[in-house]
């Protein structure tokens, strides 16, 4: 078998894969600096877990979905 045919395809996936990844990371980019301006927007900007504010339930007043 010519071993030149079967290498191809692999090839082409791993460029395909590549470009993905680079458009997701640019799109990711773009859109974590749009949204830094607004309140908890971005990675940098996340509030801090505060247990205190979370609100508590008993069994009979959990919430429905």
């Amino acid at each position: 078998m010519n071993k030149h045919k079967k290498k191809w395809p692999w090839i082409v996936l791993i460029v395909i894969f590549t470009l993905v990844m680079i458009i997701d990371i640019i799109a990711w980019s773009i859109s974590s600096k749009m949204s830094a301006g607004f309140p908890g927007g971005g990675f940098g900007n996340m509030p801090n877990f505060d247990s205190e504010n979370m609100p508590s339930f008993d069994g009979e007043n959990m919430p429905s979905f």
